[in-house]
């Protein structure tokens, strides 16, 4: 087992090392270089986010039981996957979002929202490019009357984000035609590049210092986790 210290109050977290080898590029790493510092720390993540992660390593969902009482839970397990390189995890959390943001009433068009999500997330990334597609479909300076607070409040945040007016200029240059990024049929266009989780165990048993050989003589001598890795590499693909 691993030990993880996340949060500035270091609350420590176990899981299993190939679990967290296999589903995070960052921690694969650290945690197959001998000559690394095998204590993870993660001070500038809740652990209330960290551990949904460790809810979908071992369950593929977000445990309810971990629910954030903060709007932004989504965009922060996100964010989480974008830095430990965890990109079905990051997926998973996207569908997430996309799903609020499709069943919200005003689709979280909401200064705040922009600016949290802003502020949290790195320059052209998928999810800046979800919102800003969203702002670009809906138009928020249209729905809201001249000389309203909300239209003054959108126009302010346009001036002073000077990122957000670079991705909406890319993003107003789709035509949206009545549909919406939220829409299904666009989902997968939000969703980061996967290698399947299969194809990256397959690596991870074939670089542990034995061949498939060495692992069929160990499985058949009655080791039981020899026995699964044999069954992996030898399932039909």
């Amino acid at each position: 087992m691993i030990e993880l210290f996340v949060g500035e109050e270091k609350r420590t977290f176990a899981a299993h090392k190939n679990l967290l080898v296999l589903h995070s590029e960052y921690l694969r790493n650290i945690l197959l270089d001998p000559d690394a510092d095998h204590k993870i720390l993660l001070p500038q993540f809740d652990s209330t986010t960290f551990a949904k992660f460790l809810s979908y390593l071992y369950s593929g969902e977000f445990n309810d039981g971990y629910a954030l009482a903060t709007r932004m839970c989504g965009e922060e397990t996100w964010m989480l996957g974008q830095f430990l390189r965890a990109p079905h995890f990051q997926n998973y959390s996207m569908y997430g979002i996309i799903t609020e943001v499709k069943n919200e009433p005003n689709h979280f068009m909401y200064v705040n929202t922009i600016e949290a999500v802003y502020r949290i997330t790195r320059a052209s990334c998928n999810l800046r490019r979800f919102y800003a597609e969203c702002i670009a479909a809906k138009n928020p300076l249209q729905e809201h009357p001249e000389g309203s607070k909300e239209h003054s409040d959108w126009r302010s945040l346009f001036e002073r984000n000077s990122h957000l007016r670079n991705d909406l200029a890319i993003a107003n240059g789709k035509k949206w035609n009545g549909t919406f990024p939220w829409d299904d049929k666009f989902r997968q266009s939000y969703m980061e590049e996967t290698i399947p989780l299969e194809e990256i165990w397959d690596t991870q048993i074939l670089s542990e210092d034995k061949s498939k050989a060495e692992i069929k003589k160990a499985a058949e001598a009655g080791d039981f986790l020899s026995k699964i890795k044999l069954a992996h590499l030898d399932r039909k693909k």
